[in-house]
């Protein structure tokens, strides 16, 4: 299923200063150490992640739509990711697609994901 995520691995930075920042509240967040998984043994987080996903949105459509959701869930926050950034974490935008679909964004759309000044990463799946 199409969807759209943006992750952000802090470091050493504690992920839930993150959400008030974007103002926002991540669909994942886990600390250095923590469990990875609820309920599995062994399977603790090396490393911090914070991440917003259209994934579980139940949203149909194509990835269009779910970028559309994230850009919507993130308002005009692009100077805070640039912040971020700065600041030495890693932030990644990331589409997964069905294997074997096309992908149509608007120009609009485009325009959105060009102010958050990241690159973005096409997964097929």
């Amino acid at each position: 299923m199409p969807h759209a995520t943006l992750r952000i691995l802090p470091n050493e930075t504690d992920p839930t200063t993150i959400g008030p920042r974007l103002g926002v509240k991540p669909t994942r967040m886990v600390k250095k150490g923590e469990l990875a998984e609820p309920g599995m043994l062994d399977s603790a987080a090396t490393a911090s992640e914070w991440s917003l996903s259209s994934e579980d949105t139940g949203l149909g459509g194509g990835v269009g739509a779910h970028v559309a959701w994230l850009m919507e869930q993130l308002g005009a926050k692009a100077g805070v990711l640039a912040t971020l950034r700065a600041e030495g974490l890693g932030v990644s935008l990331s589409l997964t697609l069905d294997r074997g679909r096309s992908l149509t964004l608007s120009h609009a759309l485009l325009s959105q994901l060009q102010a958050t000044g990241l690159d973005v990463e096409l997964r097929f799946a």
